[in-house]
């Protein structure tokens, strides 16, 4: 080959090589949307990330099938501007051309088992796409309600323990009424029941009700059956045990707090009792464990000696 044709045969193969190298699409995120788009904690939903391609008019440019991104997706509520954030690969199955061309991007999030009942906006960033694809505009903020998460709102109305009289040392079982206050669901219904097997973290405070002498104990407390929305009823029991030392007998008032459910939102925490929930009975069994004094060099007969008992209740 003669040297000035290999010359021009490179300078040829060299520009096609920086053509295709330069050649990629540009991908801005324009919108968002959640299928199904009425969802209850726990459960899988499909985002749909709308984009456009900014890059050039030729093929070069297009954003290929199974063209991807990671998606971060932050859910606001629009009530109590909690958050929760999800990530994901997004992806097309669908060429999205260039000069404008539009397509859209899919994956699947799950909503934290947490998550409160409400309506939520989306706001998504993408970052890191594929084939050599380039970010213009990265973030969209959805300015309506992008996702409603339906779930129980459970209420404490109640707390009584089993049985009623115990001594120190015994284990009770504590029942902690509730209530379910979540709104009325369609299309599907009972969206927002707190599902058989439900569990929540509590803590009950016992106090004496004569000298207010006041011991705590946090469980976990759990249903058997489902509890209705719009104001279904039901319990969540659990077992303690009432301490061994110190524990004055006589008769405790109870309140209880829930400090979280494993689905939905707590909305009225707390609930105590105005009557009595438990009587403690038997008597201390004291343990001196040491006693000290002021040593003298002598004492005799009717002296005074002042002593320092301590003891606990075996």
């Amino acid at each position: 080959m003669k040297p000035w044709l290999r010359f021009l045969l490179g300078v040829a193969f060299s520009t096609v090589l920086a053509a295709t190298a330069q050649a990629a699409a540009t991908i801005n995120a324009s919108g968002i949307s959640a299928s199904p788009a009425s969802v209850r904690p726990g459960d899988t939903v499909q985002i749909s990330v709308a984009v456009t391609n900014t890059g050039a008019a030729t093929p070069l440019d297009d954003f290929p099938i199974n063209g991807s991104a990671t998606a971060t997706v932050t859910f606001t509520n629009i009530a109590t501007s909690s958050t929760f954030t999800v990530t994901t690969t997004v992806s097309t199955t669908a060429i999205v051309a260039g000069a404008g061309g539009g397509g859209t991007l899919s994956g699947n999030v799950t909503v934290p088992g947490a998550t409160a009942a409400g309506a939520y906006r989306a706001s998504i960033t993408l970052s890191a796409p594929s084939s050599f694809a380039t970010l213009g505009t990265a973030t969209f903020n959805a300015l309506a309600t992008t996702l409603t998460v339906k779930g129980p709102i459970i209420n404490a109305s109640g707390i009584t323990a089993t049985p009623s009289s115990a001594e120190p040392g015994d284990s009770i079982q504590l029942t902690v009424s509730v209530t379910n206050s979540a709104a009325a669901t369609t299309a599907p219904t009972n969206q927002s029941d707190f599902p058989a097997g439900g569990s929540a973290n509590v803590t009950v405070t016992f106090t004496q009700i004569k000298t207010g002498y006041v011991f705590t104990r946090t469980t976990n407390v759990t249903t058997t059956a489902a509890i209705a929305e719009a104001g279904g009823s039901g319990s969540l029991t659990g077992n303690v045990t009432i301490p061994t030392q110190f524990t004055e007998a006589g008769a405790y008032r109870a309140s209880v707090t829930i400090n979280s459910v494993t689905s939905g939102a707590v909305g009225s925490a707390t609930f105590g009792a105005s009557t009595t929930a438990l009587t403690v009975t038997g008597n201390p069994d004291l343990k001196i464990s040491s006693i000290t004094y002021n040593a003298g060099t002598s004492y005799r007969g009717g002296d005074r000696v002042t002593m320092t008992a301590k003891y606990r209740n075996v």
